[in-house]
């Protein structure tokens, strides 16, 4: 796969499948607009793509609040491949004893209706 002069969005890409993701699309030849809310992991993650050759940058953006998640937009510009991959999970219980501050968290992240 030859994605030379595209640019990749992955949101949640600080770690876990995001971040390979993120790797992977670098090592083909993407551009790669890392994302998330943690700093620290964002520049760790756009190093490691750097130290193997690819493309990347981050830009850090807490999708449950639409302020944030329109300064990523004008940040990453013109997008050709976007993976979806944030999400917040509620608490690790049994779902009738989810708390529904728990439940309501993850929902601007998981599903966000578009208007």
């Amino acid at each position: 796969m030859e994605l030379t002069g595209k640019v990749a969005l992955i949101t949640g890409s600080t770690a876990g499948i995001g971040k390979e993701a993120a790797r992977l699309l670098a090592a083909e030849g993407a551009d790669v607009v890392v994302t998330g809310r943690d700093v620290q992991r964002g520049n760790a993650t756009v190093d490691s793509i750097k130290a193997d050759g690819g493309s990347a940058r981050f830009v850090g953006a807490d999708l449950t609040d639409l302020t944030s998640l329109r300064a990523l937009a004008t940040a990453a510009g013109s997008v050709d491949i976007l993976v979806n991959n944030a999400a917040i999970f509620p608490e690790p219980r049994p779902s009738p004893r989810t708390s529904s501050r728990s439940t309501h968290r993850s929902r601007p992240t998981s599903a966000r209706p578009t208007s």
